[in-house]
């Protein structure tokens, strides 16, 4: 019995109740309660109402309660008008733009600072709605002229990156946008500037 059967019962009972104090009120007079009837007489009378009652009770709550109509279903949405579909074309990349994917706690801003460029600029170029990005999702990004990258090796770190390449870590990591935390999740393949 789910809360709905449970409330409709209750609901039931009550109005039996009712029902029954409005009989017994409307079955004595003024004169009745002045006058009682012999109380065997009485006693047959509230039992043959109270069977009744009982039954009637009964009567409702097995159409309205075992066996509940199902609600009807809803109607059908009024159909949409359909507007044509538009082929988007994949953004060709032009000479002046490079791919990023898109990695672990890549946020739009951080990227665009990485590259010189605006959050607004990539969601132009990217054809973005939103600033919200997916792990694996590929970017286009605008290339610096001028700038060389690094690529991560195995077993490399910000230190190791920057010695090789005559850097101190904090400029790399400037010239990056990255902090201690972010640079301590390098991996092989990620790409750094180094000039």
């Amino acid at each position: 019995m789910n809360r709905k059967d449970a409330i409709m019962v209750a609901v039931l009972a009550n109005v039996c109740v009712v029902i029954i104090m409005f009989i017994a009120a409307v079955k004595y007079t003024p004169d009745d309660v002045l006058n009682p009837k012999p109380a065997a007489h009485e006693e047959r009378e509230t039992q043959t109402e109270v069977a009744e009652v009982s039954s009637q009770i009964e009567q409702i709550l097995t159409t309205h309660v075992e066996s509940p109509e199902p609600p009807p279903p809803p109607p059908p949405p009024p159909p949409r008008p359909q507007a044509p579909v538009q082929q988007q074309r994949a953004p060709e990349v032009a000479h002046n733009l490079s791919e990023v994917i898109v990695k672990q706690g890549d946020v739009l801003g951080e990227i665009a600072k990485r590259h010189g460029t605006t959050v607004g600029e990539l969601k132009k170029i990217n054809q973005l709605t939103s600033t919200q990005l997916s792990v694996g999702q590929k970017l286009l990004v605008p290339k610096e002229e001028n700038v060389r990258y690094y690529t991560v090796k195995k077993n490399e770190n910000p230190w190791t990156i920057a010695v090789k390449n005559n850097m101190k870590v904090e400029e790399l990591l400037q010239l990056n946008g990255l902090d201690q935390a972010q640079a301590k999740r390098l991996r092989p393949g990620d790409q750094l500037k180094i000039k």
